[in-house]
């Protein structure tokens, strides 16, 4: 299956096979062993606040055709991370087991080091807000603002927090019409409201209860 074809809960947190494209990063087989016919990449993978989906490279693997899979030795001292954009080829999420444990060192320290606040991970299991949210970036979210006599902008927040039971973040683009008085940076609140019979995500605003 394709990146596209998974959502970002199905691969944060999770082993990720990156299949048939070893040849693309053999110039890295100086820092990672690599065999005579390994195919594949094995990564895990995280959620960066800023750069979205990332898949930190473990190690080398070899998927038969039967489906088994050889690990080769990984490398903790070596950070080599892939974003969900460099992500070609099929991928398969591999579930754990004993055989993963030589990793864990290494994923302990990028679960620590990426780990969000209570607030955030609570946003990203919020699922009103998922057909907005960006692919790559997940945390990113694309909202709607109204306001009366002004002609209505959709805009990206990054989510962070939550305020009043509601997701809150902070804008990372300036609205075109200075109507809106809100700037890059600008904490605001979101809601999911009806719009032609479907949820979508709005920027709470006095405009949206008239």
């Amino acid at each position: 299956m394709k990146i596209e074809q998974y959502s970002f809960r199905d691969l944060h947190h999770n082993y990720v096979l990156i299949k048939d494209v070893a040849d693309r990063f053999r110039l890295y087989n100086l820092e990672f062993q690599c065999l005579e016919g390994d195919n594949s990449l094995l990564t895990y993978g995280y959620i960066d606040h800023t750069a979205g989906l990332t898949f930190e490279v473990l190690c080398f693997a070899k998927k038969d055709e039967n489906g088994g899979i050889q690990l080769r030795p990984g490398k903790d001292s070596t950070s080599f991370k892939i974003r969900y954009d460099g992500m070609i080829g099929d991928i398969e999420i591999i579930p754990y087991d004993i055989k993963l444990a030589e990793f864990q060192r290494k994923v302990d320290m990028i679960n620590e080091g990426y780990k969000g606040s209570q607030e955030l991970e609570l946003i990203r299991k919020h699922t009103p807000i998922d057909n907005d949210r960006d692919k790559q970036f997940p945390d990113d979210v694309c909202a709607y603002l109204f306001k009366t006599g002004v002609q209505t902008e959709r805009i990206w927040v990054r989510t962070e927090t939550v305020i009043d039971g509601k997701v809150a973040g902070t804008l990372i683009n300036k609205p075109h019409s200075k109507e809106f008085g809100l700037y890059i940076g600008d904490m605001v609140k979101l809601v999911s409201v009806p719009i032609q019979g479907k949820q979508v995500t709005v920027i709470e605003t006095a405009d949206i209860y008239n």
